[in-house]
């Protein structure tokens, strides 16, 4: 895709643009479970110039800044989202635990930095303002965070099994539908098997039975549970 470039290719494009007159902006970010929020962000970044430059974290820088669970998604897919953005010119991913020197590399009028920061906080506001550049802090969306995105999911999903989370597949179903006329074909030859003798017998003589077939793995527990039923017994479970 296009519009995501190498880093060394972006200096290219950037002072071509300046020299046209543009206003290059930039933000950086790790965009980890693209949301709402960063769409917001972004937008709102864009319009303080004529282009904006998403810096993508890497994956291991990610995992440096947020921990081994991180990312959920992968760099290529990350820049791929942010790419199909309307709002972003162009995506670059860098390794560094911070954009300094990419910053320094692409000298951007505009840097953008979101979240809760304060200005005087920021260490990329020194190599920003050495080249003449300015860095802008805003466009947080409250509430809006792939952090407060993983916790609803766990808050939500976390002692759900995974069908109840994701659903049951068309496969699942027809499985199921599969056993079940199987279990009922077995239940059949069974019953037509032993019919006349169950009706014949003491209790003990069908226990014993019941537990022969289990043994030899003839019947699933399910199948058990019906014929003790079926049977007049107790609990397959006791036999």
């Amino acid at each position: 895709m296009l519009k995501i470039q190498p880093r060394n290719e972006l200096v290219e494009i950037v002072r071509h643009a300046q020299s046209q007159g543009k206003k290059v902006v930039t933000t950086n970010g790790c965009f980890d479970v693209l949301h709402v929020g960063h769409v917001r962000y972004l937008q709102g970044a864009r319009k303080l110039g004529d282009m904006l430059i998403v810096a993508v974290n890497s994956d291991s820088s990610v995992r440096a800044l947020k921990g081994e669970l991180r990312p959920l998604v992968p760099e290529d897919e990350r820049a791929e989202m942010l790419a199909a953005l309307e709002c972003v010119d162009y995506v670059t991913i860098f390794s560094e635990l911070d954009p300094i020197v990419l910053l320094l590399e692409l000298k951007p009028d505009i840097h953008v930095k979101g979240g809760d920061y304060k200005l005087e906080q920021l260490i990329e506001r020194e190599a920003v303002e050495s080249y003449g550049g300015k860095v802008v802090v805003g466009f947080n969306v409250p509430g809006k965070s792939t952090t407060d995105l993983i916790k609803t999911i766990i808050e939500r999903y976390g002692n759900f099994t995974q069908t109840e989370v994701m659903g049951t597949s068309a496969i699942d179903v027809k499985e199921s539908h599969e056993s079940k006329i199987e279990t009922n074909d077995k239940l059949e030859q069974i019953r037509r098997r032993y019919l006349k003798k169950i009706s014949e017998q003491p209790e003990g003589y069908r226990q014993q039975l019941l537990a022969n077939l289990r043994d030899k793995h003839e019947i699933s527990p399910d199948l058990q549970e019906q014929l003790a039923l079926e049977w007049g017994l107790k609990s397959a479970s006791d036999i």
